[in-house]
């Protein structure tokens, strides 16, 4: 097929979308990317399980290090830092010795700091990383 046109497809509504995340080819009517999970459109953040699904996305891409900005750090810390501290501060206390209260209790605890300590490792990592890529470097 050389003499193809690489442009004859451009008007064609047969064209697959593709993610704008990864760049995979996805059916037409998915509100979701099949690889990665991302939304492809207006649906998948306006119906309740779409926008659980859409919110699960957005926290992984937050704590793979991949996109953490300072303002995505600032951000998962407004949402995950006062259940944190509330869990730790106000809710240790009254922890009553019955195993699945302590059990809920620890598992809120770990999930909410470890979600914060992913986030803001990986902000560090990437500051970091890009911070030594601006570095003046010297000749040998």
């Amino acid at each position: 097929m050389a003499g193809r046109d690489p442009n004859a497809d451009v008007g064609r509504s047969d064209n697959v979308p593709l993610c704008p995340s990864c760049f995979e080819p996805n059916d037409p009517g998915a509100h979701a990317c099949k690889k990665c999970g991302a939304p492809l459109d207006l649906f998948a953040t306006t119906d309740p399980l779409q926008l659980t699904r859409s919110a699960g996305w957005a926290y992984r891409q937050a704590t793979s290090g991949r996109r953490t900005s300072k303002l995505i750090l600032i951000a998962m810390w407004l949402i995950f830092g006062p259940a944190f501290l509330l869990l730790l501060f106000l809710v240790l206390p009254d922890v009553e010795t019955h195993p699945l209260g302590l059990t809920l209790f620890l598992l809120l605890l770990l999930l909410n700091g470890a979600i914060l300590y992913r986030v803001t490792k990986s902000y560090r990592r990437r500051r970091n990383a890009t911070q030594e890529d601006d570095w003046p470097r010297t000749p040998a």
